[in-house]
């Protein structure tokens, strides 16, 4: 329960560096799509996290935000996953700690 905690907490920090400050943005964007890729399974509990996410990001958002959940690696593999997500590839990506670890400086 703490592991998936830290990843939704982690999730939430990412979208919310993707979004411009509408002080810093020429023209303030009204709706946003992400793509958040994972190679779990459509009923692992990490996916249906992300699911539960992308459906309370866009409730509160009043739709101005959605997010298309990919499971199942049908957009990236987890070996993918997180050069995908440094290269703009995907928007969020859920992947493995060993897949990560490789890139923390």
């Amino acid at each position: 329960m703490k592991r998936l905690t830290v990843t939704l907490l982690i999730i939430g920090v990412i979208i919310a560096w993707s979004l411009p400050s509408s002080a810093l943005a020429g023209s303030v964007k009204k709706e946003y799509t992400l793509h958040l890729a994972t190679q779990m399974p459509i009923k692992h509990t990490i996916t249906k996290s992300a699911n539960l996410m992308a459906k309370r990001a866009n409730e509160l958002s009043d739709g101005k935000i959605t997010i298309k959940v990919h499971a199942g690696g049908a957009m990236f593999s987890d070996r993918q996953i997180p050069e995908a997500t440094m290269s703009g590839g995907c928007d969020i990506g859920i992947s493995t700690a060993n897949t990560w670890a490789k890139h923390a400086r």
